[in-house]
């Protein structure tokens, strides 16, 4: 089975778009994370993440959403909008407790008609990055929850032995 990836992304005005195609899971997320930041870098606090086309989430994906709300949120709104989600994506999202916490439209939107760009991936690949974000990724999610603790408390430490 073809796990892969890709993030489309165009601009309009504050927003920046984000489309997912294929997987959003643990082997881009850092590579979203790295986008979302430079975007915020120059001024960007407003995203809008398509699902129309994404067939599956896993939680490291899941938890850098919520690590990225928390570093970029600037009020009581979140800075990330999904769209487009289908019941396997709020299903996924409710199991982690993080559905109330973004802000989730049900009805299909379409997009502005703007020339969507491929987000490069950045091939110098970290492997100590990549764990540091899936780590972070898993904390943010503990934290929300005891279930979360539960659930990732092993994970978690096998992460820990790892960067040490």
């Amino acid at each position: 089975m073809d796990f892969s990836g890709t993030f489309f992304t165009a601009s309009y005005q504050s927003h920046i778009f984000i489309k997912v195609e294929g997987w959003a899971i643990q082997n881009n997320s850092l590579f979203f994370k790295d986008f979302v930041d430079k975007m915020v870098a120059t001024g960007f606090k407003d995203f809008i993440v398509d699902l129309e086309n994404c067939r599956g989430m896993d939680s490291t994906f899941m938890g850098t959403l919520l690590y990225i709300i928390n570093q970029v949120k600037v009020s009581s709104n979140s800075p990330i909008t999904l769209v487009n989600t289908k019941e396997v994506h709020r299903e996924l999202l409710q199991n982690l407790g993080i559905i109330h916490i973004l802000d989730i439209r049900m009805q299909n939107i379409a997009l502005p008609n703007n020339k969507m760009q491929k987000i490069s991936l950045d091939t110098s690949f970290c492997a100590k990055r990549h764990i540091e974000l899936v780590k972070k990724a898993h904390e943010c999610l503990v934290e929300l929850n005891d279930k979360n603790k539960e659930e990732f408390r092993d994970f978690l430490e096998i992460l820990n032995q790892e960067l040490e």
